[in-house]
């Protein structure tokens, strides 16, 4: 069949806003999982080079539209730790999506992520995750992780649930920290020169149903009780390192 625009054709372009619309409510509700999600899904159709930027800038509308209702939850301290490690480790991600064999790279991030996540919901307390130097240690590892995969939150949400922070400042966190995060790493991107006429144009077509997934999905946390945020979201990032682990072995 033949492309219809951003050179998707017309059964690509339908799975990809699938694919993007319910990664959009899990985005709403939790605060994260949105790149995560979509990579593990537009990267069977799509390479990862073509990927990467549109989820950047569709990371930064998802979370300028939940702005209003989560910056009085923000945990500033915590923020400010994170986005100086994050100014560190984001260049270096960059550069290795060019420059590094990314199943290695992702093969270790699964892991890493899966082995935590399930610590974590069998009871683990990481006591040092309230520390300065744990959580710009975080910052600079999210940077390199979101450069290169474009799933740097994952490393900052379990920093978030072992710290035991509540529902609403760990989903409000969450939210501003890609933010700001993701127009840091959106600006080298345009730098090196891997924003094309495609990719600015998927951009605006998998705006739509991102914003009404994040629109229902947000919804739905506003009734929901914060234990069941925080199994569900340990879940959900065992969940998309399990997926990782499966997308590179077959």
């Amino acid at each position: 069949m033949n492309a219809v625009v951003g050179n998707l054709s017309l059964v690509m372009l339908v799975y990809c806003c699938a694919a993007v619309f319910i990664a959009g409510l899990i985005r709403g509700y939790c605060g994260f999982g949105f790149s995560a999600l979509v990579v593990a899904s537009l990267t069977l159709v799509l390479p990862p080079v073509e990927v990467i930027p549109f989820v950047f800038m569709l990371e930064i509308a998802a979370s300028v539209g939940m702005l209003p209702s989560v910056w009085r939850s923000v945990d500033r301290r915590l923020l400010g730790w994170l986005l100086a490690g994050y100014v560190i480790g984001a260049p270096l991600g960059l550069y290795a999506l060019i420059q590094v064999d990314q199943a290695v790279v992702r093969i270790t991030i699964s892991v890493i992520i899966l082995v935590l996540s399930l610590a974590l919901l069998r009871g683990f307390v990481f006591r040092a995750a309230n520390y300065a130097t744990s959580i710009f240690t975080t910052g600079i590892v999210a940077g390199a992780v979101n450069g290169v995969s474009a799933v740097g939150g994952l490393p900052v949400v379990l920093l978030m649930l072992a710290n035991s922070a509540s529902a609403a400042v760990t989903r409000a966190s969450i939210v501003v920290f890609l933010m700001l995060g993701n127009i840091y790493a959106t600006a080298f991107t345009f730098g090196s020169g891997i924003i094309t006429a495609d990719v600015m144009i998927r951009f605006a077509i998998f705006l739509v149903p991102m914003a009404l997934g994040v629109l229902f999905g947000s919804r739905h946390f506003v009734r929901s009780s914060p234990e069941s945020f925080k199994v569900l979201a340990l879940w959900l990032l065992i969940g998309l390192a399990s997926l990782g682990l499966l997308r590179l072995a077959f």
